[in-house]
C-alpha cells in the first residue's frame, strides 16, 4: 500500500510540472484562482519569431470559456495599456536586439475564474548571405550569379544579444535549414551556420530558410531567401595595346576598326567554377571556323591592305564538364564602305 501511494504522488508531480516555450518568447501560466481554467487559455504570436522593431500581434484563445465575455487587461513591463471585455488581441512593437519586453494578460472570466499569461519577447535577428561558385573576370564589381547545376553557399549571420548585453556566438546556436519547406537534416544542427547546395539541371528557384535558436530555446530568429540560377553570358572587349583590356566599354553588335588591326577578348560570365580552365572557345569569321585559334578567349583581326567591308565574327563559349552550359555572341567588324569581306585573323 505504501508503494502505491508513492506512485500516485510521482505521477501527480510529473503532470503538473510541464512548461512550454513559444520560440523567441517564454510563456508561463499562473493560476490566480479559478483553477478550472488554468492551462485552457493558449497564446499565439504573429509573427511567431518577431524581428527587432517589428509589429507583433498577441492573441488569446480558449475552448473552455468564452473570452468575449471575459474582462481582459494588458500590461507592458508592469504598466497597464488597455482593459476591456473581450479584448483578446493586443499589438505592440517588438524591442531592439538585446532588449526584453514583458507582456502580461490578466483574464477574469464570466464564471468567476481568473488566469494570467506572461509573454517575454526578446527578439533576435539573422541575416542570410549567399555566394555562388561562378566565374567572372577579376575586375567585375558586381555579384556573380548562381549558374545552373552550380555550387552555392548560404551563410547565416545571427544577432543574438541577451538582456544583459552579452553577444551569443554563432557557434553556440542551433540552426534548422529548409529547402522549399523541407528540413535539410544533414545540414542542420548545433553550430551549422553554413549551407552548401548544388543546383539541379532544371533551373527552378530555391526557397531557402533558416531558424536559429539558443540551446534553451528562449530566443529565436528566422529568415529566408530565394535563390534563382542565372544564364551564362559572353561579352566582348577590346584589348588595347596601350591601355590593356578596356573593361569599361563593351563591344556591341557593330565595331568600327580605327586601326589596321584589333584584338578582341571574349569574357565569360556566370559559368560554373572560379576559373576559365573549364571553358572552351570557338571563333569563326563569316561562317568559317578559325582553326589556328588555340581555344583561347582572345583573337586578333587585321585588315588586309586597303580593302573595305564588313566581317561577321561569332564566338561560342562552352563548359567542358557541364556541357549544357554555353553562350554565343557575335559582332560585325566594319572596315570600309563596300561589301568585300577581306579581313583575316592574325
Amino acid at each position: 500500500m505504501k508503494n502505491y501511494i508513492t506512485y500516485i504522488i510521482v505521477v501527480f508531480y510529473v503532470i503538473f510540472s510541464v512548461t512550454s516555450n513559444v520560440y523567441a518568447q517564454t510563456l508561463d501560466d499562473l493560476n490566480i484562482g479559478g483553477g478550472a481554467i488554468d492551462g485552457t487559455i493558449s497564446v499565439s504570436l504573429t509573427p511567431t519569431n518577431p524581428q527587432p522593431n517589428e509589429n507583433v500581434s498577441i492573441k488569446l484563445t480558449s475552448y473552455s470559456t468564452n473570452l468575449d465575455q471575459a474582462e481582459i487587461s494588458w500590461s507592458v513591463d508592469g504598466v497597464e495599456q488597455k482593459k476591456a471585455f473581450g479584448e483578446k488581441e493586443f499589438g505592440l512593437v517588438a524591442p531592439s536586439v538585446g532588449d526584453l519586453v514583458s507582456v502580461q494578460a490578466n483574464i477574469q472570466t464570466i464564471e468567476g475564474g481568473s488566469a494570467q499569461k506572461t509573454i517575454n519577447i526578446q527578439p533576435a535577428g539573422v541575416d542570410l548571405l549567399w555566394q555562388a561558385e561562378s566565374y567572372s573576370h577579376p575586375f567585375y564589381k558586381g555579384k556573380v550569379l548562381w549558374p545552373i547545376q552550380g555550387n552555392v553557399k548560404v551563410v547565416a549571420i545571427p544577432q543574438f544579444i541577451t538582456s544583459d548585453k552579452n553577444i551569443i556566438s554563432s557557434e553556440n546556436l542551433i540552426y534548422k535549414w529548409k529547402k522549399n519547406g523541407l528540413v535539410i537534416g544533414d545540414m542542420s544542427g548545433f553550430g551549422k551556420n553554413t549551407l552548401s547546395l548544388t543546383g539541379s539541371i532544371i533551373s527552378r528557384p530555391l526557397n531557402i530558410s533558416v531558424e536559429v535558436t539558443t540551446l534553451n530555446n528562449d530566443m529565436a530568429a528566422e529568415n529566408r531567401v530565394t535563390l534563382s540560377s542565372g544564364d551564362t553570358k559572353l561579352l566582348l572587349y577590346e584589348d588595347n595595346p596601350r591601355y590593356g583590356i578596356l573593361y569599361n566599354k563593351i563591344i556591341g553588335s557593330d565595331f568600327v576598326l580605327k586601326n589596321p588591326e584589333v584584338s578582341i577578348v571574349a569574357e565569360p560570365y556566370f559559368f560554373a567554377g572560379n576559373t576559365k580552365d573549364f571553358i572552351s572557345f570557338v571563333w569563326s569569321i563569316n561562317g568559317n571556323k578559325i582553326t589556328d585559334n588555340k581555344n583561347v578567349n582572345m583573337e586578333t583581326f587585321r585588315q588586309e591592305d586597303d580593302t573595305k567591308g564588313v566581317a561577321q565574327i561569332l564566338i561560342t563559349a562552352s563548359h567542358t564538364v557541364k556541357t549544357f552550359e554555353g553562350s554565343q555572341i557575335s559582332t560585325k567588324l566594319h572596315f570600309g564602305e563596300n561589301n568585300s569581306n577581306t579581313i583575316n585573323p592574325f
